[in-house]
């Protein structure tokens, strides 16, 4: 009785996939532990206000939220394209959440929180599109 046995390139590739599996669910568990103890603090220090870099990445994205509310238009495009010191795009993901949660410290803190972990994530898919011979194995 003939039986087949893998090929060892069918094997590494298996290997691959599942340390690739391992790898990205002890990345996901560590990520969910320290996202869960930064969204604690933020919880916890609900009523300390903003520090001056904090409430220059808020201030443009409570005006854009403001503006959506009114249904000014030119308003939001206004702040969306007005000079900052800051990159655009996390102070306008963060005025839709001011729009739904109501602006806080909490809310622009936990929004930021959520970040750093979706980061992780898209970092992990980036590092693993790098080739083999300049990064990750196969």
């Amino acid at each position: 009785m003939l039986h087949s046995q893998p090929v060892p390139a069918q094997q590494d590739t298996a290997l691959s996939r599942n340390s690739t599996l391992i790898t990205f669910l002890a990345l996901l568990l560590v990520d969910l532990v320290v996202t869960l103890f930064l969204a604690k603090g933020v919880m916890e220090l609900s009523a300390y206000p903003f520090d001056t870099d904090e409430a220059n990445h808020a201030l443009p994205a409570l005006r854009m939220a403001h503006a959506l509310a009114d249904g000014d238009w030119g308003g939001f495009l206004r702040e969306v394209t007005g000079q900052n010191f800051y990159p655009r795009l996390p102070v306008s993901g963060l005025s839709p959440y001011f729009s739904m949660a109501g602006p806080s410290t909490t809310a622009a803190r936990l929004v930021s929180t959520a970040s750093l972990f979706l980061a992780v994530l898209v970092l992990f898919v980036c590092a693993r599109l790098i080739p083999a011979p300049a990064g990750w194995p196969d």
